[in-house]
């Protein structure tokens, strides 16, 4: 949660404070709790807490809930600032079984956000068939992230279509930096020659016993809910289909959890892939919430699960259920 508040961190704590006094009273006592550059959060006299969410991003939201267990506050008032994007983190409350109350931050005013819809996903572009296809034709699992046709491989971004000037290109690399240096180094190579001298350097370390090289470490959701989607019966259900992810990752390095659907006796069963220590997953996990409506979830910790990460999840709207799957990388 931070090691210490930082300058931005203490003007932010004052401002929860100056903001949570409207609405509980300028003449009650607030305690101070906790203050990060992101968030910062006040209790009330009546035992409720307020927490200012002044930058936009998964974390804060995350540690809000956190905060809020811990202290065991008896109610939550999220304050967003503009920057924090308030209707998203409205729709992210929607996904508690208790949820806070968001209000918006307008200078010194307080106002109440409006319901929200489900996030909103880019469809994939007409043109990329051809390059969705040179991807399976490889052996890759391609998968819609943020409106782009991505291909895997045992859950690693290995290559992507992309549309240029209405033609279908397959860019080959891990990466952004790995794909443009291929395209510079390697003009004349066709995509699936690319795509075969990359997949093969890759299969040399993802694999068990392989732990502390990179092309192991990274996106390890993928690669557990890869295992899971081939193997269903691991959390008890028959099928599971991969659902395109609520949000674009601003980079490889970013940990996200990553969903399938399934069904069991009727009802829709959402399982997903994320961290068992990252504050993050839980916005992630609303907004897939929100998304895709699970009338229950199954969730898979890439390691052992926080238990105040396990206590917030249990008050989600949705029954949660967590599952130890063994890692493919151990």
């Amino acid at each position: 949660m931070g090691s210490g508040p930082g300058r931005i961190g203490s003007l932010n704590l004052l401002r929860a404070r100056r903001l949570a006094a409207l609405l509980v009273g300028s003449q009650t006592e607030l305690a101070d709790d906790l203050s990060t550059n992101t968030i910062a959060a006040v209790t009330g006299p009546a035992g409720d807490g307020f927490v200012l969410l002044a930058e936009d991003g998964a974390k804060a939201f995350g540690s809000s809930l956190i905060w809020a267990h811990r202290t065991g506050v008896a109610g939550l008032t999220l304050m967003v600032d503009p920057a924090a994007d308030p209707g998203v983190q409205a729709r992210r409350a929607k996904a508690l079984a208790d949820p806070p109350r968001v209000l918006a931050v307008d200078g010194a005013n307080l106002d109440p956000v409006g319901s929200p819809g489900p996030p909103q996903r880019d469809a994939l572009p007409d043109e990329i068939d051809t390059g969705v296809e040179a991807m399976l034709d490889a052996g890759l699992d391609v998968v819609d992230i943020g409106g782009v046709a991505i291909g895997e491989y045992l859950g690693l971004e290995v290559a992507r279509a992309v549309v240029v000037d209405g033609v279908c290109e397959v860019h080959v690399g891990i990466g952004a930096f790995d794909r443009e240096a291929n395209r510079v180094l390697h003009p004349g190579r066709n995509a699936a020659d690319s795509l075969r001298v990359t997949i093969d350097e890759v299969a040399r370390y993802r694999r068990p016993g392989s732990v502390n090289h990179p092309l192991s470490t990274l996106d390890r959701e993928r690669w557990l809910l890869k295992l899971v989607v081939d193997e269903p019966s691991l959390v008890g259900l028959s099928k599971l289909e991969r659902v395109p992810a609520v949000r674009a990752r601003s980079g490889l390095r970013e940990s996200m959890p990553v969903a399938a659907l399934g069904e069991s006796d009727g009802t829709s069963v959402m399982v997903a892939v994320g961290s068992g220590t990252d504050p993050a997953m839980l916005a992630d996990l609303a907004d897939m919430i929100e998304c895709h409506r699970p009338d229950r979830l199954v969730f898979v910790p890439i390691a052992s699960l926080v238990p105040i990460l396990a206590d917030v999840l249990n008050s989600l709207r949705v029954p949660a259920t967590v599952v130890e799957v063994a890692r493919p990388w151990g």
